[in-house]
């Protein structure tokens, strides 16, 4: 080989492996099999999980209903079911649209099968899209369900639904022991990403330092520390920014004291869209409160703000 050839040819082998190693030292989103993540990567979704959550995890690409248990951000599969998503491919937009919706949801409700049209199997349970990031980008639709079938072969035919995630009616059935509403995180992605550990724990870390700095705000009363915390276009129970900004504000200088407490941290991240979910207990003035709480959280500029809080009291 002329040594002109030979120069070339270690020019284009260098280049290529620069290519091929370039994704495993990017922040980005990559696809990697489990034998490579286990020692250097973890699912970008999964930022924090205090002790061992249950989440489900819904794959459109493989057609894969899997139940994982998620300790920090290390996972195991528990169970791994075929499932069945929306006949057109992608995220859903809108009502009629035949495609599954893709983000971070929530179980709200269980619906019996004595309850339902037969084509529903053993029962349902109901998702709570439009979530606040469907909201926001002005998605329409309802009644997104995980829900068995009277059907099985629509299984084996997958992407054979209107945009509800379909089982077996004796995987549906096998569910049940592992749901808790509003409580049980349901990701629903095209295909599951990993990136390396040390960029999700930077945003964990990140969110956990805002979560901080919002709780201290909220029991310090510091009604301008705390609204900072919130989005511009925060709204909730028909409060914009600055209605709530005021009840506030009004709450705090009539309470002499508050305490707010967190237990069963739960972080996740898909396509920059956060939520934060867990059990609050707040006390003020006597006065106990206890329930779920979930924040949406968008980043702009590297600064989080919550754009909806979802309340679900349980005493």
């Amino acid at each position: 080989m002329p040594i002109t050839n030979k120069k070339l040819y270690q020019k284009v082998l260098f280049l290529c492996i620069v290519i091929l190693f370039i994704p495993a030292l990017a922040g980005n989103n990559l696809l990697l099999d489990g034998d490579y993540h286990a020692s250097q990567l973890s699912p970008s979704p999964f930022l924090h999980f205090t002790g061992n959550s249950i989440v489900f995890l819904v794959e459109k690409k493989s057609q894969q209903f899997f139940i994982l248990q998620v300790n920090d951000t290390a996972f195991s599969v528990i169970k791994q079911y075929s499932c069945s998503t929306g006949k057109v491919s992608g995220n859903k937009n809108e009502a009629g649209d035949l495609k599954t919706p893709e983000g971070i949801y929530f179980i709200i409700e269980e619906k019996d099968s004595s309850r339902l049209s037969l084509i529903y199997g053993a029962g349902a349970f109901v998702l709570d899209y439009p979530n606040a990031f469907d909201q926001l980008n002005k998605k329409n639709g309802h009644g997104i369900w995980i829900h068995g079938t009277n059907e099985p072969e629509r299984i084996k035919n997958s992407n054979d639904t209107q945009g509800c995630v379909v089982l077996n009616n004796e995987d549906y059935k096998d569910l049940g022991q592992f749901v808790k509403p509003h409580i049980t995180p349901v990701l629903i992605v095209n295909e599951l990403l990993y990136r390396q550990k040390q960029f999700i724990n930077q945003d964990k870390n990140n969110i956990m330092s805002f979560l901080d700095n919002w709780q201290r705000n909220w029991q310090d009363r510091n009604i301008e520390g705390y609204m900072q915390c919130y989005a511009a276009n925060f709204t909730l129970n028909f409060m914009n920014w600055q209605e709530y900004h005021d009840y506030k504000n009004y709450i705090f200088n009539t309470t002499q004291s508050i305490d707010v407490e967190f237990s069963n941290l739960q972080i996740i991240c898909e396509m920059e869209q956060y939520v934060v979910n867990f059990y609050q207990t707040y006390k003020a003035d006597g006065y106990i409160d206890y329930g779920i709480k979930q924040l949406y959280l968008q980043k702009d500029n590297d600064q989080y703000h919550i754009i909806k809080e979802v309340w679900t009291r349980l005493n």
